[in-house]
């Protein structure tokens, strides 16, 4: 949603949320507990009692942890690349076709870490979303072949596109950290 569009939905929630007895505002909460899948209840909660900005984010403790276990070799993206002159039908194509198996599912983790991570920089939570970013783009490479390089977040073979515009924003986000000013500004 564009900037302005999102600033008049915003106003519009907070001239409806006004509106709004506290008894209403709770029941619409309630409301909206009841509609969420067994999976999502933990994370609503914790929302709630503002543990967790981002519903969908892992938290913390849980990026701490997949950091560690990528650092002593227990997650590995494993790969195959494979030269091709000719693609599936016939036709010439002159390259490289690679399989990835990711048997620990770090990769829609790293999806659901970068995704916070832009929610949080959207939201204005810069520092909190440049030490994430700090710690995860610094992870050695999820390659089981190569235990000596570093995990190039920024190459496209070894991530999900959605992932490319959080991690291409965290050296603004750690400027807007260190000069205290907002991204983009």
């Amino acid at each position: 949603m564009p900037g302005k569009e999102k600033d008049l939905f915003f106003k519009r929630v907070e001239e409806q949320l006004s509106e709004m007895s506290e008894a209403q505002k709770d029941e619409w909460i309630l409301i909206q507990a009841r509609l969420l899948d067994d999976e999502e209840q933990e994370d609503f909660l914790k929302s709630l009692s503002g543990r967790k900005k981002i519903l969908y984010m892992p938290e913390a403790e849980e990026i701490e942890a997949f950091c560690r276990r990528v650092e002593n070799g227990e997650i590995v993206l494993e790969y195959e690349t494979h030269y091709y002159e000719f693609d599936d039908d016939g036709r010439y194509m002159d390259d490289w076709k690679t399989w990835y198996n990711d048997p620990d599912g770090a990769m829609p983790f790293l999806d659901r870490v970068f995704g916070g991570c832009h929610e949080l920089l959207t939201h204005g939570e810069y520092e909190m979303a440049a030490g994430i970013l700090d710690r995860v783009c610094r992870l050695r490479r999820l390659d089981a072949q190569a235990d000596t390089q570093h995990l190039d977040i920024q190459h496209p073979d070894l991530q999900n596109p959605d992932m490319r515009p959080p991690a291409a924003q965290f050296p603004e986000a750690k400027r807007a950290k260190t000069h205290g000013r907002q991204p983009g500004g």
